[in-house]
């Protein structure tokens, strides 16, 4: 089968937006969502998954000299050449080498990040029979579905939105070898914990856990039905059913399991966020007190009893203490207390 429009938009006669958008559009509905443009990959999200990223075609790109110029485009060459460029440098310091994954929401980002990262685990697993190697990768792969879990959410444009930023730092040896990871993530939207915005969703794990623990946990936590959280966990997109749920909080478990959590940090974990739900189901009402001045008071007894229970506060009454006062501490030693309104 011959190419459909051009791989290569460098080979396009006019390189304007119209041509572009055009050649884009020709490969696309063909179904080839990769184009290259010089060593540049654009892809256009396809919104299903492909028959393009099988161990076979892993190998394939593996073993190019130069997949940008003898393998169809795909995301695969960015990463060969990133990885052969760190391996096969010269110089005593080992050069750093970026992945850039850019586009607006919807387009594609977090799973061209997790195709990029099987690509890289699947090289190093090939040429490495270390148990010890195998589990760092395991442990790459599986910090995906967690930061999935705990920063993406349902928006109005997508279903998987990341609501933050996120910077992958692999660390390899001179032999190509994966000898260890660090992520950073930053600008998470904490707003969308309290509130979401009008039709979109929580964060993913937020629902995972209030659907997805048992009897048991949830009674240790304290946890209500996932309806009565209506304002923080919203269903605009329709609630999924239990079973989903479930499988939603194992398959987080399991991850954060792989990546080196033990059970009595999962089993915390779940409290803290526990904690989250049940203080937003927390309502407050105002007073004035016998100055006159306005102060909030926790008007539900019962939401502030479990949510104290949930962070292991021995009475309800100091936990309502905390969130409608502030304390000072002057710098003489005295101590002023403000009732917050």
């Amino acid at each position: 089968m011959g190419e459909v429009g051009v791989g290569d938009m460098v080979r396009l006669p006019s390189l304007d937006e119209a041509t572009m958008v055009q050649n884009l559009r020709e490969r696309f509905e063909a179904g080839e969502p990769y184009t290259l443009c010089g060593q540049i990959c654009v892809s256009v999200n396809p919104f299903k998954w492909l028959p393009l990223y099988t161990d076979d075609a892993i190998q394939r790109y593996e073993r190019a000299v130069d997949p940008f110029v003898s393998e169809p485009p795909h995301v695969f060459s960015v990463v060969h050449a990133a990885l052969h460029r760190l391996t096969q440098s010269v110089s005593d310091t080992l050069p750093s080498q970026s992945i850039l994954v850019s586009g607006e929401s919807g387009a594609g980002k977090t799973e061209a990040t997790k195709i990029c990262m099987r690509y890289l685990a699947a090289v190093d697993g090939r040429h490495s029979s270390s148990d010890s190697s195998f589990a760092l990768t395991e442990r790459v792969l599986q910090s995906s579905p967690v930061l999935e879990a705990f920063g993406n959410a349902q928006t109005s444009r997508n279903g998987n939105s990341s609501r933050f930023g996120k910077f992958l730092q692999l660390r390899y040896s001179r032999d190509g070898q994966q000898t260890g990871a660090a992520i950073s993530t930053y600008l998470l939207e904490r707003s969308r914990v309290v509130r979401p915005p009008a039709g979109e969703a929580n964060y993913h794990v937020l629902y995972a856990v209030a659907g997805g623990l048992d009897a048991e946990q949830r009674e240790d936590v304290q946890l209500l039905a996932e309806e009565a959280y209506g304002p923080t966990l919203p269903a605009d997109g329709g609630r999924l059913s239990a079973a989903a749920r479930t499988e939603a909080w194992t398959r987080i478990v399991e991850a954060l399991t792989t990546i080196g959590f033990s059970e009595l940090e999962v089993s915390e974990l779940a409290r803290a966020l526990a904690s989250v739900l049940g203080l937003s189901a927390l309502r407050f009402d105002w007073t004035d007190d016998e100055l006159g001045q306005r102060c909030a008071t926790a008007s539900d007894a019962e939401a502030c009893r479990r949510a104290a229970r949930c962070l292991q506060v021995e009475r309800s009454c100091d936990l309502a203490l905390k969130l409608t006062e502030r304390t000072t501490y002057l710098s003489t030693g005295d101590m002023y207390v403000k009732a917050l309104d």
